[in-house]
């Protein structure tokens, strides 16, 4: 089943983005590491912090390659922001979208007053849409 971006909390946006990098929690030994690779052609990578953590810089290094923030608007009407990030090739948008209070049927969902929970939603629609895409 596809995640709803719009219903995630950020932990459940770590997560997401971790599992689609590629990362994997191996713990043991009292301690936590992370890995991720290939087994076909033998290569891994280990850290032993966190791959993603709950800050804006995070955020916006677990973005999907080419994807950026294009805008970001806080309305003081309903106290809440939207967040536009796309996928362009030169002069080419190859994607587009956008994180805001409002349900893709077009009622007012809970205003999204939190700039660290838009942000780790707006990566996890980016990776959706890249999922989709050509």
């Amino acid at each position: 089943m596809t995640p709803n971006p719009a219903t995630m909390t950020v932990q459940e946006c770590i997560a997401f983005a971790m599992n689609a990098k590629g990362w994997r929690a191996i713990v043991g030994q009292g301690a936590s590491k992370w890995e991720r690779g290939s087994t076909s052609d033998g290569t891994y990578e280990i850290i032993w912090t966190h791959p993603f953590q709950p800050t804006l810089d995070s955020a916006a290094s677990a973005m999907p390659s080419g994807w950026r923030l294009h805008a970001m608007v806080w309305s003081n009407a309903d106290q809440s922001y939207t967040l536009m990030a796309r996928k362009m090739r030169g002069d080419v948008l190859l994607g587009r979208v956008q994180i805001d209070a409002y349900t893709d049927d077009g009622f007012m969902g809970e205003p999204l007053k939190d700039e660290l929970l838009a942000r780790w939603r707006l990566v996890v629609a980016c990776m959706l849409a890249e999922k989709e895409s050509p």
